[in-house]
């Protein structure tokens, strides 16, 4: 085996330490922003790949039109209701079947989610009597719902009912119309026409809902504050006061893209990232984009933000004309590869390297064990956990968008 497998071997070792992207979060606010509060954790995904089933879990099950169902029409949540398609991820509501209407549910695997930005880039359902929903959902009066309702489009336009539930829409029968988190907001174009994306950003202080990078309305009362899961769901229970319906025939919305980033009330993930973050660098602090279509955040540095903004445990890194660890890791891994090419020079002179390969002594600090276990060691521990405790961390975030709808 030759020298030069070993010294591609250990480049391609390094790759991954020294070009990982976004190790300290991500920021929501423009980099001339006065601060630029950003979250730890994301779950970026691309429906149009197919659905992950680590990720997302489809639901199956029954809600009798006679009891919980709130209409004339039960509902029957099943697998077999969420579709991959090319195109993305279908969420069919079938044509009713007796006293039941078939729907789609996926709830996100990820149940920790505690303050963040949340975006779905959707195409919604063209036929009259259901509901397509994106949502944030710890418990019915911990909920945050952008909500699409065929029946109230009009010939150009949409609409999109934007919602906090709340003890207060609990004890109205869970209609939240006039309470102050309600908002009826019109769109300037059809959401079953073409793909939008939708979007709301919860922080302790308010909710920022927008369409298509657009504000659309800002809530501050009854503000969710315990952690949960990100849901998408299509169903019609034939109410005419909202779903209205059911519809006819089978009809389905699409969802492309769905990308969130927050902060994790997990003890185990914060102590993660307190591990590959220990001062928070602003080298890995990745911004947003604003193009959903994007896989990953670019690794556009931002500037230093407030110490107040960085999650608790974290701390500034002072003095930010200090060598990042990022360019310090390319330095050292340019420099070896640098000193193997001269040693291979020398070996095709001298002739002597053949002995020292056998011994494999060059594959004990390459390849070997000690050097694969770590970085796969790591990356499990940030993956492995599940939800458990929270505590309340992420004040404000800028409203960044173009202007009001």
């Amino acid at each position: 085996m030759s020298l030069l497998f070993y010294i591609t071997c250990f480049f391609f070792l390094r790759i991954p330490l020294i070009f990982a992207q976004c190790e300290c979060g991500f920021s929501v606010n423009a980099t001339d922003a006065p601060q630029h509060a950003f979250f730890t954790d994301s779950l970026v995904t691309d429906f149009t790949k197919g659905l992950p089933r680590s990720e997302w879990v489809a639901q199956n099950y029954s809600v009798p039109h006679d009891t919980e169902s709130r209409g004339p029409y039960g509902k029957n949540a099943s697998v077999s209701n969420v579709v991959d398609t090319p195109d993305g991820v279908q969420l069919w509501v079938r044509a009713p079947e007796g006293s039941s209407v078939g729907m789609a549910e996926l709830v996100s695997a990820r149940y920790d989610m505690h303050y963040g930005s949340f975006r779905a880039r959707m195409k919604l359902a063209n036929t009259n009597g259901s509901c397509g929903s994106f949502f944030f959902y710890h418990n019915d009066t911990q909920e945050i719902d952008m909500e699409f309702l065929y029946r109230e489009y009009n010939q150009a336009d949409g609409m999109v009912n934007l919602v906090i539930q709340s003890p207060e829409s609990q004890a109205q029968g869970y209609n939240a119309r006039n309470t102050p988190g309600f908002d009826q907001h019109p769109l300037p174009f059809r959401p079953d026409l073409d793909w939008h994306e939708y979007r709301f950003d919860w922080t302790p202080s308010e909710v920022a809902f927008y369409g298509d990078n657009s504000l659309l309305h800002v809530m501050t009362e009854a503000i969710p504050n315990t952690p949960g899961k990100l849901m998408l769901n299509h169903w019609s229970n034939g109410d005419p006061g909202w779903s209205g319906g059911p519809p006819d025939v089978d009809t389905a919305f699409t969802v492309s893209h769905l990308h969130a980033y927050f902060n994790s009330s997990d003890s185990k993930r914060r102590a993660a990232y307190k591990k590959r973050c220990p001062k928070v660098d602003q080298s890995k602090i990745c911004i947003i984009s604003d193009d959903i279509t994007k896989t990953q955040a670019p690794s556009t540095p931002v500037g230093k933000p407030s110490t107040s903004l960085l999650p608790p445990g974290s701390e500034s890194d002072g003095d930010e004309r200090k060598p990042s660890k990022l360019g310090r890791d390319i330095g050292i891994g340019a420099a070896v590869v640098v000193a193997l090419v001269i040693l291979v020079g020398i070996a095709a002179t001298k002739h002597k390297w053949k002995p020292i390969l056998d011994q494999r002594v060059l594959p004990a600090f390459c390849c070997g064990r000690r050097a694969s276990t770590k970085v796969s060691s790591e990356s499990f521990e940030a993956d492995k956990v599940e939800s458990g405790e929270f505590e309340p961390s992420l004040p404000q975030v800028e409203r960044r968008g173009r202007s009001r709808i």
